[in-house]
C-alpha cells in the first residue's frame, strides 16, 4: 500500500477522528474509535499493488506467444485455397483470386495487383510470404 492509497484509505474510511468522551469520574478524555482503524487494516490487507499472481493464464500466454513464433508464414505462391482461407478477412473468393493470380514475386503484389484490399492485406502480411521457385 503506497502513501496515496493510505490518505485516499484515511478520507474515506475517517481513521483520523477521533472521539472526546466524559469519563465516570468527570475527567474529559481523548478516545480514538477503533472501528475506522479496523476498517483501515482490512482494507490495507486485501489490497494489494501487484495483480494476484496465478499459473494458468500465465501459461496460456506465453503458450499463445510461442505459437506465433514457431508458426512459418505461409507461401502465397504455393498454398492451396483451404489454406489460404485459414487467413482472417480470407474467404472463398480471394483464396480464388489469390491462386489465380500467380505467381507473385512479393507479397505486396497481392495489392498491386488488386486481388486483395489494404485493409486485408494488412492484416495478413505479417502470415504470409511469397517465395520464388
Amino acid at each position: 500500500m503506497n502513501l496515496c492509497d493510505v490518505y485516499w484509505a484515511r478520507r474515506y474510511f475517517g481513521v483520523h477522528k477521533s472521539v472526546h468522551e466524559e469519563d465516570t469520574d468527570g475527567q474529559t478524555r481523548r478516545r480514538v474509535d477503533r472501528r475506522p482503524v479496523r476498517r483501515l487494516l482490512a482494507f490495507g490487507l486485501t489490497k494489494t499493488d501487484a495483480p494476484a499472481k496465478t499459473d494458468a493464464p500465465a501459461k496460456a500466454k506465453t503458450d499463445t506467444k510461442t505459437d506465433a513464433k514457431k508458426k512459418e508464414p505461409l507461401d502465397i505462391n504455393s498454398a492451396s485455397e483451404d489454406e489460404l482461407k485459414a487467413l482472417p478477412g480470407i474467404g472463398d473468393a480471394y483464396a480464388k483470386k489469390i491462386v489465380d493470380g500467380r505467381p507473385y514475386a512479393r507479397k505486396d503484389d497481392l495489392t498491386k495487383k488488386k486481388v486483395v484490399p489494404q485493409a486485408t492485406y494488412d492484416k495478413i502480411k505479417n502470415q504470409i510470404i511469397a517465395k520464388q521457385k
